[in-house]
């Protein structure tokens, strides 16, 4: 090694050029705001006030990029100095500094303990502000940061503006507000999605009993409201937010478990409601933050009740830790004075200690609950049987899952897929190849006799492709034609990650061995049409999120028109506004125009001409943009597949009505 090749990163360079070590990736542009919120319930969860309850402001700015998030903690006083450096040097320039890295000896429960998030944010926005009033004294101090670089500050008592007698208004002042918008160079998306922000404030107030969160979603008019998330405790948000219960909700009693760990007294704080159900609802919490990867508390959640289902199940039967995770129904939080994530990013936690406790928590509680509710305790052991019985069978169907999705011949050439017709898989590159998922029988048939053989392979679906949104991964997998698709694109599925465990050995996703490097959705262009390419669509967004957010899936535009002239030549339009646009350019050579219905209306050289030919698809392939979309394709699919039947109605009415005006 050359030391010319050595290189030193600054604060700035570690927080902007590591970035994904510090929040996960750069598409994870919300940690940010998630540091700043879970940084202000510690704050008042750890210091709280008595002259007003704990309460948080957020504030979303109409052009969706600015955030603000309002606190009424101790307040800061910015520019007073500690070892020779001003406060906010120490908390927003600085890697590693804050004020809970003794917290396993004070026995605080925060979810910082690093000291480097308020730091990342700052060096990797474009503007970053903080106003803060001091509750000692009331100071009212405010720095501004752009692009990393100090450039606004301000310092003065607010007892100099406002009497010491009106002690109301200034108590109303204490507190900290955190203003950023995020540098686009470091993020994949700087806009907020409104939904998003919702459920961040719900999980964290589910899990802070104190805590009442307002959110607000401005957009400058005067009928822009707060929006408000408080529960009394960890029952009461269950209680509002799993919809899937079978059975009434169950708590078990707050419990303390200690343990000396390297000296230190380790105090787990554990809570747990549960229910029974067959769509489960679960979650876990560490410190107030929402774990969506799970971790060692939610294996100690499932163990804790498999230990002591399997004990009292038919001697015949052996309760697994997958039936438990299928049919239960569980909200788990955890508070420690010794908090450990698997990562800066939080999103799980592996440390075993957790799941030992949680674990034993739980089968404690159970056998107490057994002895008490001795009805239902059997009614749940009987309901844990049932998913037993029903995972035996499934298993029969994954064994043969796993076979057809990785059947495929050595080297990639064609496999025997019913329905697939491949390309020339020899003598084509991959990058060139694409796979046309098309509608109905006719247009197959055109298809086929239309296509390029040496890079275009094809599927013809028959009538309506399967809702993969609310379905099982077993049920889809059941479809031929979901199947097909799968074998056809060789590279393994990438399962939603709530089945993930009951299905482990249904193969993970590789992409080096995918066949077809473009996918293309090719039904009609009328209504039933669009609802097949949206039922696709879900499908891929469900098992092939790569494919989807690298820009291989397409949809296909088919001509809506042909045009002729007096002289019998044709002109293809795809749209009302291309039809007009011809007839009105033809003028007094007009003669006629003819509607096409469907794929297979088109004729072997028109659906070469107009759709597939080198120079029809530079108009007829339409890339989906899923980046566009991505923070609000799961309401999206919600609204349009689920079960919201009267927001879809009023999502249909409403697109309906903008494309008529559209096309007006």
């Amino acid at each position: 090694m050359a030391s010319s090749e050595l290189r030193t990163l600054d604060t700035r360079q570690q927080c902007r050029e590591k970035l994904p070590i510090w929040f996960g990736s750069r598409s994870n542009h919300y940690h940010g705001l998630l540091e700043v919120m879970m940084n202000a319930n510690d704050e008042m969860s750890t210091h709280p006030r008595e002259d007003r309850p704990c309460s948080m402001y957020i504030t979303l700015a109409p052009n969706k990029k600015m955030v603000s998030v309002r606190d009424f903690g101790r307040g800061i006083k910015l520019f007073d100095k500690h070892d020779g450096k001003e406060i906010r040097e120490i908390l927003f320039e600085t890697l590693f500094a804050g004020t809970n890295f003794d917290n396993a000896e004070s026995g605080k429960e925060t979810t910082g303990t690093n000291g480097c998030g308020l730091t990342v944010l700052n060096n990797t926005s474009k503007t970053f502000r903080v106003e803060s009033v001091s509750e000692d004294d009331y100071t009212f101090s405010m720095i501004k940061y752009v692009d990393g670089q100090a450039v606004e500050k301000e310092c003065y008592k607010l007892t100099d503006k406002y009497p010491k007698d009106q002690w109301y208004v200034l108590c109303n002042h204490v507190g900290t507000t955190f203003t950023f918008e995020l540098d686009e160079s470091m993020y994949t998306q700087v806009e907020f999605n409104p939904q998003t922000i919702r459920e961040m404030c719900n999980h964290l107030a589910g899990s802070s009993p104190d805590l009442i969160i307002f959110f607000m979603e401005a957009t400058g008019e005067e009928s822009d409201e707060w929006q408000t998330f408080a529960y009394s405790g960890i029952p009461s948000y269950f209680e509002q937010n799993c919809a899937s219960s079978m059975s009434d909700q169950y708590e078990f009693e707050e419990r303390t478990e200690s343990e000396e760990i390297d000296g230190t007294t380790e105090n787990n704080r554990m809570k747990l409601v549960w229910s029974i159900g067959t769509d489960p609802f679960q979650e876990t919490f560490l410190n107030c933050t929402y774990l969506r990867e799970g971790g060692t508390i939610y294996e100690g959640v499932v163990e804790g009740f498999r230990r002591v289902l399997d004990k009292y199940a038919d001697k015949k039967v052996k309760i697994t830790a997958a039936d438990i995770e299928l049919g239960l129904n569980f909200c788990c939080a955890v508070y420690t004075n010794n908090v450990e994530f698997a990562n800066q990013t939080k999103f799980s936690t592996k440390k075993t200690s957790y799941k030992k406790h949680v674990a034993k928590y739980v089968s404690d509680n159970l056998e107490a609950f057994r002895l008490e509710n001795a009805k239902v305790f059997d009614a749940v052991v009987k309901h844990f049987v049932e998913i037993n019985n029903f995972n035996k069978k499934a298993a029969d169907d994954i064994k043969q899952l796993k076979s057809k999705i990785q059947k495929k011949s050595k080297g990639g050439l064609s496999p025997k897929i019913e329905g697939l017709l491949d390309c020339n898989m020899r003598d084509s590159k991959l990058e060139d190849r694409m796979l046309i998922i098309d509608e109905g029988k006719s247009a197959n048939h055109t298809l086929i006799s239309s296509r390029d053989p040496l890079i275009m392979g094809c599927i013809g679906l028959r009538g309506r492709f399967i809702n993969s949104f609310k379905t099982s991964a077993v049920n889809v997998f059941k479809n031929e034609e979901a199947m097909a698709i799968m074998a056809a694109l060789g590279c393994g599925i990438e399962l939603p990650e709530k089945e993930r465990k009951r299905l482990k050995d249904v193969v993970s996703f590789d992409e080096s061995n995918l066949r077809y490097s473009k996918v293309l959705l090719a039904a009609d262009m009328d209504s039933f049409g669009r609802a097949i390419d949206l039922s696709l669509l879900c499908f891929f967004y469900k098992f092939y999120p790569t494919l989807c957010k690298q820009g291989r899936i397409y949809l296909v535009n088919s001509p809506r028109y042909i045009v002729f002239d007096k002289k019998e030549n044709e002109y293809c339009a795809y749209n009302d506004a291309e039809k007009d646009a011809i007839v009105k350019k033809l003028g007094k050579d007009f003669g006629s125009v003819g509607i096409i219905k469907g794929l297979g209306e088109l004729s072997k050289e028109r659906f070469w001409n107009y759709v597939l030919s080198p120079e029809a698809r530079e108009k007829t392939m339409v890339q989906v943009d899923w980046d566009v979309y991505k923070d609000d394709i799961e309401n999206i699919l919600e609204i349009t597949m689920g079960e919201r039947i009267d927001e879809r109605k009023e999502f249909i009415m409403k697109n309906v009505v903008e494309a008529k005006k559209a096309s007006l």
